[in-house]
């Protein structure tokens, strides 16, 4: 196998390559945190805005009986 470099190429020591490999792994972790709570707040503020507009409902009947 041609190990030599091409134009662009990078080269790195397999130490370099194990330290950005643990860096990637904990900044994609904390990201799917972050994403997953985040989905969590939209869920919960939708949540409430239907339970809202449910009882907003629910009191305006009486007022529209003929």
């Amino acid at each position: 196998m041609d190990n030599s470099p091409i134009t662009g190429s990078v080269t790195t020591v397999v130490a370099e390559k194990e330290k950005l490999a643990k860096a990637s792994l904990a900044f994609n972790c904390k990201r799917v945190k972050h994403v997953k709570n985040q989905q969590k707040k939209s869920f919960l503020t939708w949540l409430l805005l239907f339970l809202a507009s449910i009882i907003g409902v629910v009191m305006a009947l009486p007022l529209l009986q003929l």
